[in-house]
């Protein structure tokens, strides 16, 4: 992950000095502004950087609670469901069920990037229901350990869940807006001008890239909760068994 990301920043590095460069020279176009809109300009500017500054401090901070608060919660859930899984596999009549759980593991893993909310939603639902109705018959005097290891009170949408790209989306807008109004900015020395539109346009493109990141947490390739040391030791312990 550290490469990819190191990689991901070089390119956005790369990005923001050929737009910055373009973004410097298009400012030719300035002076043929009349001098009386430029006063409104100057407010109009500093309006939008504080407005970007606010909405992208509170965006990714939102975002980053949420796939914490999801990180854990999906610690938990498959931390339980591998004691299920073991639990499970030491008593007689549970293939079904350990089965269902290998493929519900396996299919997360294996598909970061387009997970089957339906069938995953479904697989989840089973497993809980098999568990219930193997405890009821087989073993009732020993229903509340293992029951305790099934979430029966969740919604397990929640594992397979992203948030949808509306706040991208905004952060987009307000960031076109906020480069908009940084073009009428003026300096004489034409390096430090540059260098400051350098600076803006990269953190800009930081903070989107932050932001599309932290709003799809499963296939997210920098964030992402699938493909992670989350899931890593379940997943080795019933690949070997199944050869995949």
């Amino acid at each position: 992950m550290e490469i990819l990301l190191i990689r991901t920043i070089f390119l956005y590095f790369l990005f923001a000095l050929i737009v910055a460069i373009y973004y410097t020279n298009s400012r030719s176009l300035y002076h043929t502004i009349k001098l009386e809109y430029q006063a409104v300009l100057v407010p109009l500017m500093s309006f939008t950087a504080v407005l970007f500054a606010l909405l992208i401090t509170f965006t990714i901070s939102n975002l980053w609670n949420r796939y914490s608060q999801l990180r854990l919660y999906v610690i938990e859930k498959v931390n339980k469901l591998h004691i299920l899984y073991n639990v499970l596999n030491k008593l007689p009549n549970t293939k079904n069920i350990t089965t269902d759980i290998e493929k519900y593991i396996l299919h997360l893993y294996k598909n970061a990037g387009s997970v089957n909310h339906f069938y995953i939603n479904g697989l989840y639902n089973s497993i809980i229901q098999q568990t219930i109705d193997y405890v009821e018959l087989y073993h009732p005097y020993n229903s509340n350990f293992i029951l305790s290891n099934i979430y029966t009170g969740e919604t397990s949408s929640q594992i397979s869940s992203s948030t949808s790209n509306v706040f991208f989306i905004i952060a987009l807008v307000v960031s076109i807006l906020t480069l908009s109004a940084f073009w009428f900015l003026t300096i004489e020395d034409i390096k430090t001008q540059f260098i400051l539109d350098f600076i803006v346009i990269f953190v800009i493109l930081i903070c989107l890239f932050l932001i599309y990141q932290l709003s799809n947490p499963f296939s997210s390739k920098i964030f992402g909760l699938s493909n992670s040391d989350i899931f890593l030791d379940f997943y080795q312990q019933i690949i070997h068994p199944l050869q995949v």
